[in-house]
């Protein structure tokens, strides 16, 4: 059954075999019926790219700190791949947008984590660097937004916006995704989703969704004056990516905040 809800995410391992920029994982996702983002209008987000490709989405803790999912981390080394902030079209450079390519020092997976059903998804890269141009942060949810059934959270990404197409848009897409019922989301997926862990966004009409190549990023509410993550792009129920009464799945950050916080602020010497 496992093998039947999940994608398989095979170009990610291909990629360690191939000289190849083309990163081709449904387990990714990219934003479906979204629209073009507002230059500048998320700061906090960042690209993931190995040789100059995106991989994966991530979001700023602190000026060190990237939070991205656990799927997206470790496989690659750390000489292979950067994170790029303050970006929006992917096809220029860094400095024609005012942003910065920076190196990586570590890449963390949650130590728990289980690449079968995607469980404890949630990883951290510490960068080589502090980020030197201007950005914001985003701040954890500590549960409570998360379970606000109809909220509408905010969803950010590069890549595609169509089921079954292979255009790619380059530049940062954005949509609005409300919670999902715990409840009607586990049934959707057979009863794989733990809500401790686990949490949906999305419509039963399946009208927009994250598709393919957004892992990693975040999931989102602004009050408060803040940007308050809820939670990390994981996975959707097939390669479709909009399916009626099967939301898109995202690691839930409140579950993970003491691991979060320690790897935030872990020592990069300590770890060796």
């Amino acid at each position: 059954m496992l093998n039947n809800l999940f994608i398989i995410a095979t170009a990610l391992l291909a990629l360690r075999a191939e000289d190849t920029e083309v990163v081709e994982d449904e387990r990714e996702g990219r934003i479906i019926n979204g629209r073009e983002a507002r230059p500048g209008a998320y700061p906090f987000v960042v690209s993931l790219q190995r040789n100059g490709g995106h991989i994966c989405g991530g979001s700023l803790l602190d000026s060190t700190t990237v939070l991205t999912a656990a799927h997206c981390s470790e496989v690659f080394s750390n000489e292979e791949v950067t994170v790029n902030v303050k970006r929006h079209d992917l096809r220029k450079q860094s400095s024609q947008e005012g942003g910065e390519t920076i190196g990586v020092t570590r890449q963390t997976r949650h130590p728990e984590y289980f690449d079968i059903n995607l469980l404890n998804d949630v990883g951290i890269w510490k960068l080589a660097s502090p980020v030197s141009v201007q950005v914001s942060y985003v701040t954890l949810d500590n549960g409570q937004y998360a379970d606000q059934v109809d909220l509408p959270a905010q969803m950010i990404g590069w890549g595609r916006n169509e089921s079954n197409s292979s255009n790619l848009p380059p530049r940062l897409q954005e949509t609005i995704l409300p919670i999902y019922d715990n409840d009607m989301c586990a049934e959707a997926y057979y009863w794989q989703i733990d809500s401790r862990a686990k949490l949906c966004a999305g419509y039963a009409e399946g009208i927009s969704s994250t598709c393919e190549g957004d892992s990693g990023g975040p999931l989102f509410v602004q009050a408060e004056g803040r940007v308050i993550q809820i939670g990390i792009s994981s996975y959707v129920k097939n390669t479709k990516c909009l399916n009626a009464n099967a939301p898109a799945v995202f690691t839930k950050v409140a579950n993970y905040i003491p691991w979060i916080k320690s790897q935030q602020e872990a020592d990069d010497k300590s770890l060796v």
